[in-house]
């Protein structure tokens, strides 16, 4: 196979792979898929074979020198082969690994006479059984599955514990045992292929029984599924514990305050003393608390091989609470994890996990003996490291060098005060304390790619080794395998990340082909790119997804084709036109760090296009004059090194950073464009001495002086590193952007490619074309390309309608915990929000509205808020609002008396003053803002649409009261809502004593306080009457409402109501109850069970759905068909 078709036949492979995610075939279909793969394999095969066979040699010699040869009928065809075998072994490939393939055990025919069971084939191990309906039923069809189960139990030891045989397999005890489902009831009108998981296991199906005697006729199939680790994860707060026997098949992941361990379990109890069975594949999440006894011996590397039995909750992630919110349950199956478990610490008895060693061993099982090699390098490496170099400088060192980013969870800024007495002090005073966080800091200035191992460490790597043993006047050939086998070493030192492995396999085939081909750099890059992605999607072809995979991908694409274009470009800028554009840069540099707000408005790109026609009108006048003083001095006469890393950049932005960043994580880091300048030249250096240092350090003896030397240098470039991660953080905002559609990114690659590649179109393929074409044809061509351009405008318009449609009401309460957050998207599409949620940010645990309540808002591609209104002084509700100040640009700020005394604190307080309409830039830009007291009877915003009125007003507090918190309703033609805010149960009895009856009316109510409403009365444990007094207090003012959705915005109470947590779970149980009394028809949702709760209505109608799907559909679910598609 040649090179070209070797890399067609990678990227067809990835294009399978998306039409897979966008039309996924059912698993019933994987037989035909991988015969129809085989056989077109097969052919391909013979076609090429059968072709090199009749090739001519002339035709050969002929294309060696680059000539070109006719095209016959046989390369078409083996053309159209190859793209068929590709695209469809890509797609096979997807759906086997997504889809868990069911068996089936036989079918079941039900007619009036009875039912007849015929056998298809037998179980092939112990384990749950399927019911699926063939076809629709027209009758209540009763069924019991009988069969046999061949129990296992696991040989105990001495102590308890199950045993391993000498070969590393467990032992079980075999119980041959009769088995006999429940009665199984398909009800009438039950649709084909309908399903029932039967969670009792079999090991044989002798026969299924009707119960009864239909009437009608049906067809049901018995089906064995795969028995994968998601079929055994349950869902819900507190699930039966599960027995778990595998083995730990990575290396740990060692926080401050927990471990990770990726478990690949061998058997599963799902039911606690019943019987243990088989897994097939996924992983389990384990995570550790370091008060698990043993904990010392999992949290370090030597754990990684050893066999466990454990105990506790297997649970399934759950996907994205809200629109545009990090969805777990798609990352982990996306990486082959099918559940996770976190073990419960008991105060007395035995320990929840043990290690368990073979029969006979004296130490349990090892690893992989590569892979121990490595984790024992690393750890060696990870000992210097901490010897030589203080803190933060040794995270840094480890995250960069080992990629051991856990190890900077918590790692506070270099700026923090808590520096100031360690031991090595910093090198001077950085001025105003910060707690930030490092990683957060290097997101925001835009360098956080560093700590992801990727082209850049292994390129560095690579050169470092060769350089060394170019000094030692090696041959090549002779060391380019070490450094494919160093290669590999840092690979599995890093975690063998997409990233890692892809910049690994391009090195190591750039190695080859240079070192033994004589091949060129950008040969090898072009055929290391599409062969490392095809090794990495062959292994798990969800990471097509991932965004580690695509943003590394992206990365080496776009330097690859964008650097040579933009140097083109640039290279034309000579003498004044060049000073001109750097003014231009200097100016946009400007403004993005002295007021974004500001740049994301059209006013300030018209004021930009002006100031760059009278820059460059100037520069050419100034040049027809004679005044030249840079005389033809541009960017071509500056360094090529230099000149071609500054084109880099601009294509590193323009391909990957401002697409893809905005999609992934709706924001762009703005900063990363002139950090990036200094930063990428200074890890270099930083990683280089890091990794010597490591490496030296081994050395017995004069190794640890010889590190320590090199450490104490490093120390200062890795210092001057973090410092431009802490400033460009503070002199750059790290905006949220809007998030593009599918359409979108479409259109916008299709517009890279003419930019990088429209020479050889034009020149090549269309100008040659357009002077052969007779004018009709060129009238054909015009108009077809109108038409695409015009479908695409279309397309985008109505993409923008269906996304925000005119006349519709759309109110999205945001799951945020225990906490509020609202967001209003009024008939005239005007934004306005209603809190602005909690923030946690304590062990890891990242609760904030730049996780939950902007990416809702920029998904929605809301640029600007209509009203920002705080209800309430309570965190739960006001925490976040300097956040939303600071991205978003607010026309009104609205809050009750109550909350006046936040105004004041900070950070809220600098904003305001930042913001206030005093300050001209902010007059000018529009985004200036004043906060404004609201009482009973004020309105925050009221429009009308087709004759039907708008209208939030504010029910309370009454004037003059400075204790209650804002009370809303929003009303739209017949539709009403209420939110009640945090009401005590005081205030709720004044309220309901106070409104109108009329005023109280509505569709949809937000309960008061989250549900937990007399929490405030509490000092220790709870009153005997607090069920009545809830019944009727909250009871009573939520039937006044006759509302038929009642949404409680809850989640864990503890790190907002601290050790009342327990209490408030059983008060929000208690006015669960409550409102199901008081409101027997109603709906009640929740935000911890059912995500982000929606409500939409045309004043009219309205209906209520949720993110998850509890009560209503999942609107999440297309996520991941649309990155596909």
């Amino acid at each position: 196979m040649t090179r070209n078709q070797l890399i067609a036949f990678c990227y067809l492979f990835i294009v399978g792979i998306g039409f897979a995610m966008a039309f996924t075939a059912g698993p019933e279909a994987l037989p035909i898929l991988w015969s129809a793969t085989a056989l077109f394999g097969l052919l391909t095969l013979f076609g090429f074979v059968l072709a090199h066979r009749l090739s001519k040699p002339a035709d050969d010699e002929l294309a060696a020198y680059g000539v070109a040869t006719p095209i016959s009928r046989m390369q078409v065809g083996l053309w159209v082969l190859l793209l068929v075998t590709a695209t469809l072994f890509g797609y096979t490939r997807y759906v086997a690994m997504i889809q868990s393939p069911d068996q089936l055990i036989g079918t079941l025919a039900v007619s009036a006479e009875g039912g007849a069971f015929t056998p298809d084939k037998p179980i092939s191990q112990t384990s749950f059984l399927k019911v699926k309906t063939l076809a629709a039923t027209t009758e209540d069809v009763r069924l019991r599955l009988v069969g046999r189960l061949e129990a296992l139990q696991p040989v105990l030891d001495a102590e308890g514990n199950p045993t391993l045989d000498a070969e590393g397999r467990w032992t079980f005890t075999q119980y041959n045992l009769s088995q006999e489902s429940e009665e199984i009831v398909i009800p009438a009108g039950t649709p084909a292929r309908w399903e029932l998981l039967i969670e009792k296991p079999f090991t044989h199906l002798d026969k299924v029984e009707l119960v009864g005697q239909p009437t009608a006729a049906a067809k049901i199939g018995i089906y064995q599924p795969e028995n994968n680790v998601s079929l055994f994860a349950r869902t819900g707060r507190n699930v039966v514990p599960a027995g778990v026997l595998g083995r730990i098949t990575a290396d740990p992941w060692v926080y401050s305050f927990k471990t990770v361990l990726s478990i690949t379990p061998a058997y599963i109890q799902y039911q606690p003393g019943g019987p243990y069975l088989p897994v097939d594949r996924q992983n389990i999440r384990l995570t550790l608390d370091p008060a698990t006894p043993d904990y010392a011996r999992f949290a370090r590397s030597d754990a990684y091989g050893y066999d466990v039995a454990m105990t506790g909750e297997l649970q399934g992630a759950s996907h994205a609470a809200n629109a545009g919110s990090f969805d777990q349950a798609n990352y982990l199956r996306n990486n082959n994890v099918g559940g996770q478990m976190r073990l419960r610490i008991p105060l007395s008895g035995p320990s929840p996990i043990h290690i368990i060693q073979p029969q006979g061993a004296a130490e349990p099982r090892q690893g992989n003996g590569l892979v121990e090699f490595s984790l024992y390098l690393r750890d060696e490496m990870v000992r210097v490291i901490k010897q030589t170099t203080p803190q933060p400088n040794s995270a840094f060192h480890g995250a960069l060098t080992l990629g051991l980013r856990y190890g900077m969870q918590n790692t506070v800024s270099v700026a923090s005060d808590d520096y100031d007495s360690a031991v090595v002090a910093p090198l001077f005073n950085l001025g105003k304390d910060t707690d930030a966080l490092i990683a957060d800091e290097f997101r925001a200035s835009g360098i956080n790619h560093v700590l992801a191992v990727s082209g850049l460490h292994v390129t560095i790597i690579t050169i470092m080794f060769i350089g060394i043993f170019v000094m030692l006047k090696v041959s090549k050939k002779v060391y380019v395998p070490f450094i494919i086998f160093a290669l590999v070493i840092f690979g599995i030192i890093t975690g063998a990340r997409p990233s890692t492995l892809r910049a690994c396999i391009m090195n190591s085939l750039f190695l080859l082909t240079w070192g033994y081909m004589s091949e060129g750099v950008r040969a090898s890059a072009l055929l290391g790119v599409p062969v490392a992605a095809f090794m990495i999607l062959l292994q798990n072809p969800a990471m097509a997804v991932d965004p580690s995979f695509t943003l590394s991908f992206g990365a080496i694409l776009s330097l690859a084709i964008l650097t040579q274009p933009f140097f083109d470009i640039f290279k034309k800028f000579k003498g004044n036109d060049f000073a001109a554009l750097i003014l231009m840069l200097s100016a946009l540099t400007y403004a993005y760090a002295a007021h974004w707000l500001l740049t994301v408005t059209l006013r300030f790109w018209i004021g930009y296009a002006v100031l760059g026609v009278v820059l460059f009108g100037l520069s050419r006048l100034l040049t027809r004059i004679g005044f030249t003083p840079l005389r033809d001095y541009g960017l071509a006469n500056v360094n090529p090194g230099i000149s071609g890393f500054i084109a880099a950049q601009f294509g590193m932005q323009i391909g990957m950073m401002i697409p893809l960043s905005a999609y992934y994580f709706f924001r762009w880091p703005v900063a990363g464009a002139y950090a990036n300048l200094i930063a990428i030249p200074l890890v270099g250096i930083v990683l280089q001495l890091s990794m010597l240092a490591g490496l030296l350090g081994l050395i017995p003896g004069i190794g640890i002086y010889l590190a320590l030397l090199l450490s104490a240098a490093n120390w200062v470039f890795s210092t001057l590193f973090l410092l431009i991660g802490h400033y460009f953080s503070r002199w750059f905002l790290y905006p949220f952007v809007d998030r593009p559609t599918i359409r979108e990114l479409f259109v916008y690659y299709a517009a890279v490619c003419l930019f990088a590649w429209w020479r050889p179109l034009w020149f090549r393929i269309v100008r040659p074309r357009w002077q052969r074409a007779s004018v009709s044809l060129r009238v054909v061509a015009v108009a077809l390309v109108g038409l695409i351009l015009a479908g695409v405008a279309v397309s985008g318009r109505n993409e923008k309608l269906a996304m925000r449609s005119p006349g519709s009401l759309d109110v999205s309460v945001i799951a945020a915990g225990y906490a509020s957050a609202i967001l209003v998207d009024t008939p005239d599409n005007k934004a306005i929000l209603i809190d602005t949620s909690f923030i946690q940010t304590d062990k890891g645990r990242r609760n904030d509205p730049e996780r939950t309540v902007l990416p809702q808002i920029f998904a929605k591609k809301i640029k600007q808020l209509e009203a920002l209104v705080l209800t309430s002084r309570e965190p739960e509700h006001s925490a976040g609002v300097a956040s939303v100040l600071k991205y978003m640009d607010v026309d009104h700020f609205f809050l009750p008396a109550s909350a006046a005394g936040l105004l004041g604190q900070e950070p809220l307080a600098s904003l305001l003053a930042e913001r206030s309409p005093a300050h001209l830039k902010h007059r000018l830009s529009g985004t200036a803002v004043a906060p404004q007291t609201l009482v009973a009877g004020d309105v925050v915003y009221q429009s009308e649409y087709d004759g039907k009125p708008f209208l939030i007003e504010a029910l309370g507090p009454a004037a003059g009261d400075d204790a209650a918190p804002l009370s809303l309703r929003i009303t739209y033609g017949d539709f009403a809502m209420l939110v009640f805010s945090d009401l005590t149960l005081a205030q709720q009895q004044e309220f309901l004593a106070r409104v109108p009856p009329e005023k109280l009316k509505a569709d949809v109510v937000i309960a008061p306080h989250h549900g937990t409403a007399g929490l405030e009365t509490i000092t220790v444990g709870l009153p005997d009457d607090m069920d009545a007094r809830l019944a009727e207090t909250t009871g009573a003012l939520l039937k006044a409402t006759a509302a038929e959705a009642v949404v409680f915005e809850f989640g864990n109470p503890r790190p907002v109501v601290g050790l009342k947590y327990k209490e408030a779970v059983k008060i929000h149980g208690s006015t669960r109850r409550a409102a199901e009394d008081a409101l027997p028809k109603a709906l009640v949702a929740a935000t911890d069970t059912d995500g982000a709760v929606h409500v939409v209505s045309d004043g009219v109608e309205h209906h209520v759905y949720t993110q998850l799907g509890s009560t209503g559909t999942n609107v999440d679910e297309p996520s991941l068909l649309e990155i596909g598609w």
